[in-house]
């Protein structure tokens, strides 16, 4: 375990040099997507943001998408549409997808675009990488009890150096920690049932993310292709994440050193200011080019690959490590300060009749409300009913 340590801590990131871009004025084509041998092709096209602009668009029009081999093969897509595939590769925000679970593995490979007065895209022919099996995917608890790392482990007795990308899909139980069936209308001064909609959405609330980040990793300066104890997340206990119930789902995905050259500049190009359709300070060398307009600046990169996969379900209610102390706090508020308890981030979780202290109130009941945080009982966004393979039983 010490020599796996030893080897881990010698990883370092490869440092592409770079140029300056000219022209950020305009807006270049952004292809993102990579070919995937034994599932589908998710393809996300667009157009960056101009330096002056605060944000970009997508391509709209007759576009044409297909998966071309060196033999002249070719694998027509489509534009995307849910259910088709039920494997465990997505991309987040994809328009366009190509079935590539038939093309055999010792072909070479390139993505094909076709864009109504622009051109025809192409990156360059790649042979089919295969990534490794992961070996084990865990999670460790700091000492303080204050996170959570998520860590990973791969190796490859094939190849000598090995380079890695990975995405990252989670989906947990976002229920709401105090679920109250009582609101405060701002417009009557009064408190209400909440809709039966939203009670339940409170009481069942799973939500499923795909991770934006761009993880990566390299083994060029070890004496052998393995990756150990990769912390690839991390999550704090005040995170819902770590309410209960949890699944992180894990694609590892290995390229040459060209694609991970690019893949590190895009990570630090990207970091803070927008992702792969913001504009790119500095020049990036993807592999694919307008073969209408050969002089086109275009961002992206195609990766050939058959993906590799693991899963993890964890039941966080053993281990307690979500701080929802400040959920436990309760107000009570008389009728003449609801309006202020809901301006300062309240809930009314019940209504409460006092009788008064006071003589000159004739012992007549005083109406009161108990409040609770609103953080407390929100649920997340894009709440879904439990998924049927969930393992964990209430």
């Amino acid at each position: 375990m010490v020599l796996l340590a030893a080897m881990a801590g010698c990883i370092r990131s490869f440092e592409p040099e770079i140029g300056e871009i000219t022209g950020l004025d305009k807006q270049l084509v952004v292809v993102e997507g990579d070919i995937i041998v034994g599932g589908f092709t998710y393809v996300k096209l667009g157009l960056s943001k101009p330096v002056s602009e605060w944000w970009g668009e997508n391509i709209a029009g007759d576009v044409a998408i297909w998966v071309e081999s060196a033999d002249g093969q070719v694998w027509n897509g489509c534009e995307y549409y849910d259910g088709a595939d039920t494997s465990d590769y997505r991309l987040y925000g994809a328009q366009y997808m190509v079935d590539t679970r038939s093309l055999p593995l010792d072909g070479e490979y390139r993505l094909c675009v076709s864009i109504p007065d622009r051109g025809e895209y192409v990156s360059e022919f790649k042979p089919v990488l295969v990534s490794p099996p992961i070996d084990s995917l865990w999670y460790k608890i700091n000492e303080e009890r204050s996170k959570v790392a998520i860590n990973l482990s791969t190796h490859d007795d094939i190849n000598d150096t090995g380079y890695y990308r990975w995405q990252i899909q989670e989906t947990w139980n976002n229920r709401a920690i105090v679920n109250t069936k009582l609101r405060y209308n701002m417009s009557t001064g009064e408190i209400e049932s909440r809709p039966y909609n939203e009670v339940r959405d409170g009481e069942i609330c799973y939500t499923t993310q795909i991770s934006g980040s761009i993880v990566l990793e390299n083994t060029e300066n070890l004496n052998v292709n393995m990756v150990s104890g990769k912390i690839f997340q991390e999550i704090g206990k005040d995170d819902k994440k770590l309410l209960d119930t949890y699944c992180i789902s894990v694609v590892q995905m290995v390229m040459d050193k060209v694609g991970y050259v690019y893949w590190e500049q895009m990570k630090k190009n990207t970091f803070g200011n927008g992702g792969l359709f913001a504009p790119q300070p500095s020049e990036v060398g993807g592999n694919i080019v307008n073969s209408t307009n050969p002089s086109e600046y275009v961002i992206g990169y195609v990766n050939v690959c058959k993906v590799s996969h693991a899963k993890m379900y964890v039941d966080w209610r053993k281990e307690r490590l979500y701080d929802k102390k400040q959920c436990d706090d309760r107000v009570l508020r008389p009728e003449s300060e609801w309006a202020d308890a809901a301006n300062s981030g309240w809930v009314p979780l019940e209504i409460v009749y006092e009788e008064s202290d006071s003589d000159k109130d004739g012992g007549s009941v005083i109406k009161k409300a108990l409040w609770v945080r609103r953080s407390c009982t929100d649920t997340g966004y894009n709440c879904q009913p439990k998924p049927e393979d969930w393992p964990f039983v209430y």
